[in-house]
């Protein structure tokens, strides 16, 4: 249906037979996993919004502690945040997995999520300063492929710094979402 309706009509008039066919089957596989996810999170304990806190929690602290590094340490470079992002995102998933299945009821204290997250962020960093350490820089002359970021980067051209003010700064926002996140979790801890 949506393989006659949307894309012969709309999107490619001129679809041979087969492009048809193989939009079909594409669109049908989508759709079918579509639905097995809205299955499973129609079964997750807390709904979606609870799953999306989750899903979140897995990713959140990596993210913010290679964006922290990114400002404040210029030795930190590419590999290390890969290393970083992986190990933050199976490190959630063991604290997740570690708080739960724990002895008889698990780990209380890792079982809500700003607490997990915040023990993520932790070993997070504690990973991003030794894989800074002991990981070798890509050795590429002036340019690095793999630099994060350099305090050079973040000058603007004279012609555009009063474009980039309070609202439109991204330090701003980085340090309004870490205010905030850090309220959150003493308030509701």
């Amino acid at each position: 249906m949506e393989t006659m309706d949307i894309h012969k009509n709309f999107i490619n008039k001129n679809a041979t037979e087969s492009q048809l066919v193989s939009v079909g089957r594409c669109s049908t596989f989508i759709i079918v996993i579509w639905t097995l996810s809205a299955l499973i999170l129609l079964r997750w304990q807390g709904g979606i919004f609870i799953y999306i806190q989750d899903m979140a929690a897995f990713f959140a602290p990596p993210i913010s502690v290679i964006f922290l590094a990114a400002f404040l340490w210029p030795r930190v470079h590419g590999r290390s945040a890969t290393f970083t992002l992986l190990f933050g995102i199976v490190a959630g998933l063991c604290l997740k997995i570690f708080a739960e299945t724990w002895g008889e009821d698990g780990i209380e204290s890792l079982k809500p999520l700003l607490n997990r997250a915040a023990v993520t962020w932790a070993l997070c960093l504690i990973a991003l300063i030794a894989s800074t350490l002991i990981i070798r820089r890509n050795p590429g002359g002036h340019y690095d492929p793999d630099a994060i970021w350099t305090l050079k980067w973040a000058r603007l051209p004279q012609s555009e710094k009063h474009l980039n003010r309070a609202p439109r700064n991204l330090l701003f926002w980085w340090i309004v979402m870490i205010s905030v996140s850090t309220s959150l979790f003493v308030i509701f801890r």
